[in-house]
């Protein structure tokens, strides 16, 4: 037998069915294996294939699995007793390999195929949704629940969409979230707000959210630039990019022609302005201010000779500013995000009731109260256990 060595170790560590085992690893890198070989090693020590039961998250990985569990204990079927006995300590069983082990062995696809209901490897939205079915009462739920897909889950959002658009009430926190979102599709941000849902089923006071990014209350971006940033400074702007424009050259004008569309001290004006007064985030120090060091020499010591002090100054100021107006367009950003969420949620679960849908999450979701819900939860782990020796 050729030796081990160590990921093959770990491997058959985490197989061994006596053990309580959670395990993280990369794609490809072998968890199939480890799953596979646990449930063979469970056959193997006389479990009943009915007591096992096998989740994953996709249908594809649950066939997968089944495909080789099956193909494992079907060379087993066939293979010489040498063959078999390497086979198997390659696996991990480390008890006496007789004549009787091997036979054993060999039985073990018959039993696979022919128990009761088939081998459970199931995805566990399926597992969940059968809980459910079994005690819908106590979950809450419809008995004639309908678990829906991503396709339906998908044009139920864009329907939803529509309705809340055609809103009064809600219309404002769609065009929030829309002037927040840029370039995203909304889509994708109502399939990442029904991923957290559970982080945005309850509302939460604004003034909470600004002070947990280190702010004093509910701040209003323009307000605050404008309170920061006044007239002098985009008198200085102004007459700056004059000079850059009419005196400058190469990187002075293109400067120049970034700060002429700034019109007001706003978000906007911000940007520019760190783009073009402080380094980029390559730089040695990045986004420091560029003190001394823009426009070019020969355009601070001529021309803009007479603004540097006030540039040094605007440019520290910005600088000094930039992790503020971060933190106040990241709070209004989660502010208008838990508004939206609050409202698409509340349409959402509406939308499904009436239509007795749960969605892969509310299978999950519902699945984990009931199981946690003192009243109910002895008696539905009670029934479990008895059909379940082994997840």
């Amino acid at each position: 037998m050729t030796p081990m060595n160590d990921a093959t170790k770990r491997q058959v560590q985490a197989a061994h069915p006596n053990m309580s085992t959670w395990l993280s690893a990369n794609a490809g890198s072998g968890k199939t294996r480890v799953l596979t070989d646990r449930v063979a090693r469970l056959l193997l020590q006389g479990v009943s294939p009915e007591n096992i039961l096998c989740l994953t998250y996709t249908k594809a990985a649950a066939t997968e699995m089944q495909n080789r569990l099956f193909e494992r204990l079907g060379g087993w079927a066939m293979q010489p007793d040498d063959a078999l006995r390497q086979a198997l300590a390659e696996m991990g069983v480390d008890d006496i390999i007789d004549d009787h082990a091997l036979r054993q062995a060999r039985t073990l696809f018959a039993k696979a195929i022919e128990a009761p209901g088939g081998l459970k490897i199931q995805t566990i939205h399926s597992f969940c949704g059968a809980v459910l079915r079994q005690f819908p009462r106590e979950a809450g739920v419809s008995p004639q629940f309908v678990a829906i897909d991503e396709r339906v889950i998908s044009q139920l959002c864009r329907e939803i969409l529509e309705m809340l658009a055609s809103d009064a009430d809600a219309l404002a926190a769609i065009s929030d979230l829309v002037d927040i979102s840029g370039d995203q599709n909304l889509i994708d941000i109502v399939q990442a707000v029904l991923a957290k849902r559970d982080t945005f089923s309850q509302p939460h006071d604004p003034r909470d959210i600004f002070q947990k990014f280190g702010l004093p209350d509910v701040l209003d971006p323009l307000a605050d630039i404008q309170a920061h940033f006044g007239v002098d400074d985009l008198k200085l702007i102004r007459d700056l990019t004059h000079i850059l424009l009419t005196k400058g050259s190469g990187k002075d004008e293109t400067a120049g022609k970034n700060l002429q569309s700034i019109t007001q001290m706003d978000t906007n004006a911000l940007e520019i302005c760190e783009n073009v007064f402080l380094t980029g985030p390559g730089a040695k120090n990045p986004l420091s201010p560029k003190i001394d060091n823009f426009p070019k020499k020969d355009t601070r010591a001529g021309p803009a000779a007479a603004l540097m002090d006030d540039l040094n100054d605007l440019m520290l100021r910005v600088h000094n500013y930039y992790d503020r107006r971060r933190a106040i367009a990241s709070a209004r950003q989660t502010v208008v995000l838990q508004r939206f969420a609050q409202v698409f949620l509340q349409r959402y679960a509406h939308e499904k009731q009436l239509r007795g849908w749960l969605d892969f999450e509310d299978l999950i979701l519902k699945t984990r109260d009931l199981l946690n819900t003192p009243a109910v939860a002895e008696c539905v782990l009670y029934r479990l256990d008895g059909g379940i020796d082994h997840i």
